[in-house]
């Protein structure tokens, strides 16, 4: 018989290229062995088919078989299909940090939405001065529940924009400030992430508060800032002489 792919083969196997093709030699010494050592993904509609070819392409070609022996020996190969978990890249821009799944297996149960992805992010408001220390916050606790990274070190510089003194201590003074986040993830100590963002501690207005029945949950606040009062309730004896 013929074979439209590889006309002049004695083994080929199954397929439209002839990579694993075993040329034939085109004589009669019947002692010549073909060995083929290789992985063929095979399945119940894709079988492994193992054919024959003369020698010429014509009708009238022979093939000849003689006290020969086919041998097949093969390693079964299962196929994991464990969800492999998340693939990470990372970028960052101006105060986000931003994950992105970029797994391919066929079994990755992505959790992140149909962007695959998930932020960090780097948050400071302004405040009033009250003489306590304003630090910027990262939504840590979100990024690790929705990526499964829990490695993750971060290093903070406040910096004083009048005077560009910087320092690891979140501020308590009047003034504007930028505050810079290195972040380190999963140790790649050689590729850290900056994020920045910029906030001010500002001028507001003091609160004086002269009734103990009273409590304000801050001293100062900025105009329209909201401001929260507690009332509790005093009884009061009065003694009569």
């Amino acid at each position: 018989m013929s074979l439209n792919n590889c006309p002049h083969c004695l083994l080929h196997l199954q397929g439209t290229t002839n990579d694993h093709d075993f040329p034939s030699n085109n004589n009669y010494d019947y002692s010549n062995s073909a060995t083929f050592e290789g992985s063929v993904a095979v399945s119940a509609p894709n079988p492994l088919k193992i054919m024959f070819s003369s020698a010429r392409d014509d009708a009238s070609g022979d093939f000849s078989f003689k006290d020969g022996i086919i041998a097949i020996t093969y390693d079964v190969e299962v196929e994991d299909t464990s969800d492999p978990g998340h693939t990470f890249t990372f970028s960052a821009s101006g105060n986000t940090l931003t994950a992105t799944c970029n797994q391919t297996s066929q079994y990755h149960n992505c959790n992140l939405g149909t962007s695959r992805k998930s932020t960090l992010m780097l948050t400071a408001n302004d405040a009033s001065f009250d003489n306590q220390r304003h630090s910027a916050t990262l939504n840590l606790t979100d990024f690790s529940a929705e990526t499964g990274i829990t490695d993750i070190k971060t290093t903070y510089s406040y910096t004083n924009n009048a005077t560009s003194e910087s320092s690891g201590t979140a501020p308590n003074l009047i003034g504007d400030y930028t505050v810079t986040v290195t972040i380190i993830i999963n140790s790649d100590n050689e590729h850290p992430y900056m994020l920045t963002t910029n906030f001010s501690i500002l001028a507001g207005f003091n609160v004086n508060n002269t009734y103990s029945q009273f409590s304000l949950s801050k001293s100062s606040a900025l105009e329209g800032e909201a401001m929260t009062i507690t009332y509790t309730h005093r009884w009061m004896r009065v003694l009569k002489g």
